[in-house]
């Protein structure tokens, strides 16, 4: 009971109080019972089965007028909650005796003497300063006041369903490394936080987006794969590698060009090497060689011992004796001329690049002719034979012989048919 001046009650409960004394029409409320003058503020508070059994008049609360001693209580009422007493049965909540005119006692007259609504501002304390509503569920219950919550905090919207709220605002969420906001908060809704979707990252509190990794060009690898809270890190592909594709897990050695073949194009970071096979005539006998060698040429004199193939040289032999090669790069030697044991005569040696030459022999003395005065230079019957294939120059004193005794059968020759011709005998 309160007689006079103020009673605030904020953040309270009164439940289940009764009204046990007195059974006067003026005596009742449960819950509050306010006389004359007195100011009453309830906020954020609840009232539950409270209830004033012997009069039933104001379960919940009950006001005393009597004006021609003073002035009339009023009630103000915010943000609280109301639950009736399920065993009252008659009666009312709320409740105005009204001395001057008890007639006109009742919920009527509680709610046009006392009961403050939005029109009387009520909605002065913080941090319910926000917009004022009165109440449509029951009048007399008061108003409702919204939460007006400084920068970075918010106080839910009060909702008359809900009460009483809480008496502070709370501080907006943060939102952490690997978060973005999705939504911004308000003074009466939280800020609210999403993670970052794949391929995203952020790095530091209550970023407005989350950023893409970084993709790994041609020529680098994934270093460190990205995550929510940290970018993706690229490093370029080392000497003698590459990537030929974006976001490559790794850098794959460039190709190995093997013997009997040759780099055609250099590898770099983003392209693989090529090679190329060697040409014909051409040989490589060591991996990744610039360029391939051609093969050696056999010349005059010799012949191919062993062709050469993409990883080995041609070799060339000399050709042996007896033997000769005019051109590059035969496959055999050829056999010297043989000279006819009878008929002829070498007249140039064969060497390793030039065959034998043969020459006719001299021819003998016709068959019949007179032989030679006694005394003088033998025939060329009686001179030694020599061998076909001999050179002249290991018989000089045979052709000296002959070279003597030819000229005399020829002036012989000359005389007798001089001798002839005259009728001379020789």
């Amino acid at each position: 009971m309160q007689l006079q001046h103020t009673l605030l009650m904020a953040h309270s409960m009164v439940a289940e109080s009764k009204q046990t004394a007195d059974t006067y029409p003026n005596d009742g409320g449960g819950g509050v019972c306010a006389y004359y003058d007195c100011t009453v503020t309830i906020r954020e508070s609840t009232l539950k089965q409270n209830e004033a059994p012997l009069t039933g008049n104001g379960h919940q609360i009950m006001i005393y007028k009597m004006t021609s001693v003073h002035p009339v209580a009023s009630v103000t009422i915010v943000n609280t909650r109301f639950v009736s007493c399920d065993a009252c049965g008659t009666g009312a909540n709320f409740f105005l005796y009204d001395n001057d005119n008890t007639g006109s006692s009742g919920t009527i007259a509680y709610g046009s003497y006392s009961r403050k609504l939005c029109s009387s501002s009520p909605c002065t304390v913080a941090p319910f300063t926000g917009s004022c509503t009165d109440r449509t569920d029951n009048a007399d219950y008061g108003v409702t006041c919204a939460y007006s919550c400084g920068s970075g905090t918010y106080g839910p919207a009060v909702s008359q369903s809900s009460l009483p709220p809480l008496a502070t605002c709370t501080t907006w969420s943060s939102c952490t490394a690997g978060e973005y906001i999705s939504s911004n908060g308000t003074n009466i809704t939280d800020r609210v936080c999403t993670s970052c979707s794949a391929g995203t990252f952020s790095t530091s509190t209550n970023e407005n987006s989350c950023t893409p990794w970084v993709n790994c060009t041609v020529g680098q690898y994934i270093a460190t794969n990205g995550a929510s809270i940290a970018d993706r890190v690229c490093t370029p592909c080392g000497t003698g590698a590459y990537s030929a594709s974006a976001n490559g897990d790794s850098c794959t050695p460039w190709a190995n060009c093997t013997v009997g073949q040759y780099i055609a194009t250099n590898g770099t970071s983003g392209t693989n090497r090529g090679c190329s096979p060697c040409d014909t005539g051409k040989y490589s006998t060591y991996a990744n060689a610039f360029s391939c060698t051609a093969w050696s040429s056999c010349v005059a004199g010799q012949k191919i011992a062993a062709n050469g193939t993409a990883t080995t040289d041609r070799t060339c032999v000399a050709c042996s004796t007896g033997k000769f090669s005019i051109a590059t790069n035969q496959n055999t030697c050829t056999n010297w001329t043989a000279c006819n044991a009878t008929t002829e005569v070498e007249s140039s040696a064969g060497s390793a690049t030039a065959d034998r030459v043969c020459a006719t022999a001299s021819s003998p003395s016709p068959a019949g002719s007179s032989p030679s005065p006694a005394g003088s230079s033998p025939s060329l019957e009686s001179s030694p034979s020599t061998a076909a294939n001999t050179s002249t120059t290991d018989v000089p004193n045979l052709l000296s012989a002959a070279s003597r005794y030819r000229p005399q059968l020829y002036l012989c020759g000359v005389f007798m048919v001089s001798i002839l011709f005259l009728g001379i005998q020789c």
